[in-house]
């Protein structure tokens, strides 16, 4: 009974090993993108950045403020 038991915990235990390193290599296969992505930290040089890279493939562009802010008119 002993060694059924310590056979029966050594399966288990390889079992959970595994299912932690699907876990955690299943987080770091990302679809990676091959676009050059450039961020600006507020409207001026987002706008000049929109407006370098208007026409330009493989490029995104984000701003990093918030959506409700507003420049002013």
């Amino acid at each position: 009974m002993n060694k059924k038991a310590k056979i029966i915990f050594t399966i288990l235990f390889i079992i959970a090993i595994l299912i932690i390193l699907v876990t955690i290599n299943r987080n770091n296969f990302k679809e990676q993108s091959n676009n050059l992505k450039i961020v600006s930290s507020f409207y001026p040089i987002h706008i000049i950045a929109m407006n370098l890279t208007e026409n330009a493939k493989n490029i995104d562009e984000e701003c990093l403020t918030q959506n409700n802010v507003r420049m002013l008119t």
